[in-house]
């Protein structure tokens, strides 16, 4: 998570802000490792720096580059907004602590 955070070779910030590209393979392994981390620290009290950046800069970075009027869309408006609402929730999660989803089997794929 940290290369995905820190825009390291082959991640979705970095294909996304260099080349303008919305690769949905790595958006979907950064919202499993958001996840994944989501589910570790739950019950954290502290919480690791770089992390906390990470999800705060991921939260408003691809909502920013996805709502310019430029931005060459090759989904549609329903699916960028689907997939930027899933990084507002994990971020919510991740620093509330409160999983949006509880009690569901897992998130719904973005279609």
């Amino acid at each position: 998570m940290q290369r995905e955070f820190q825009a390291g070779e082959g991640s979705f910030v970095l294909r996304l802000r260099s080349d303008l590209q919305w690769d949905r393979q790595a958006f979907g392994n950064l919202v499993s490792a958001m996840q994944a981390c989501c589910r570790e620290h739950e019950s954290t009290q502290v919480l690791d720096r770089w992390m906390a950046e990470g999800f705060w800069y991921t939260q408003w970075f691809v909502r920013s580059w996805v709502d310019h009027p430029n931005f060459p869309r090759t989904y549609t408006q329903d699916y960028y907004q689907k997939a930027c609402t899933r990084l507002d929730d994990l971020a919510q999660w991740f620093f509330s602590g409160i999983n949006p989803y509880e009690g569901e089997s897992g998130l719904d794929p973005i279609e």
